[in-house]
């Protein structure tokens, strides 16, 4: 029956856009996490049984390791004199650098892009009028979804960056140990994982083209004749 035949040609199709979506919404829960947690950078002392997290919603927060309760005391960067109400070791701590707050607008504009790819594979899970209209535009869409993925790498490149070559003590940095917290981990590598998947759904049909024509480059390369002798006589 017409009916029975097209239902099952498309369902297929369907399902790519439902794992799509599954795919985005988990990236952007684990970015909305990661993003609440405020361990992207975890400073520890020898001198203080606590811990300094500098994240990149805009707080640095202290944890007390050894209490019972694991409590978190957060305050605002803006905040005046904000360190001085942090213990020893941590009150010498100096506000974000530059790094540190780009880090949070690229964040925001990667909250955006999931977002934004989130209704795209909604559209094509429930309209076919959109589906029919943004097909037109598949290929540079495609690439767009590229940069989105490359912004998750500048933020990485930026935390790294801050973690490696910003100071964070006013007098010396060595009475510190560093390391990436939970927070980073979970955004970057939980988050970006979740939106490979669903951009292996979406654009599988341009992710098998690109293969191709990358494998038909080095095939080309591998066979192609070298030149001999008499050629190169014949070019002087």
């Amino acid at each position: 029956m017409p009916g029975s035949v097209t239902s099952v040609e498309t369902s297929p199709q369907i399902l790519t856009y439902v794992f799509s979506v599954f795919g985005l919404v988990t990236s952007l829960m684990l970015t909305t996490v990661g993003y609440a947690n405020n361990a992207w950078i975890v400073l520890t002392s020898a001198q203080d049984l606590g811990e300094l997290q500098r994240g990149i919603r805009g707080h640095d927060c202290y944890r007390n390791i050894t209490s019972d309760d694991d409590n978190l005391q957060c305050l605002p960067w803006e905040l005046e004199d904000k360190t001085s109400k942090f213990p020893r070791p941590f009150n010498g701590i100096v506000p974000p650098s530059d790094s540190i707050c780009w880090s949070q607008y690229i964040a925001l504009i990667i909250f955006l892009c999931q977002f934004a790819w989130l209704a795209y594979s909604i559209a094509q899970c429930c309209s076919s009028k959109a589906a029919d209209y943004l097909q037109k535009y598949r290929l540079k869409l495609y690439r767009l979804y590229i940069a989105t993925l490359w912004l998750f790498a500048i933020l990485f490149f930026f935390i790294v960056y801050s973690l490696h070559f910003n100071d964070f003590y006013k007098m010396n940095d060595s009475i510190f140990e560093k390391n990436y917290g939970n927070g980073m981990k979970i955004f970057l590598f939980g988050g970006l994982t979740s939106m490979i998947i669903a951009f292996i759904f979406l654009f599988k049909d341009e992710l098998k083209d690109d293969w191709n024509k990358s494998s038909f480059c080095c095939l080309r390369r591998r066979h192609q004749p070298l030149p001999t002798r008499n050629d190169e006589t014949e070019m002087h």
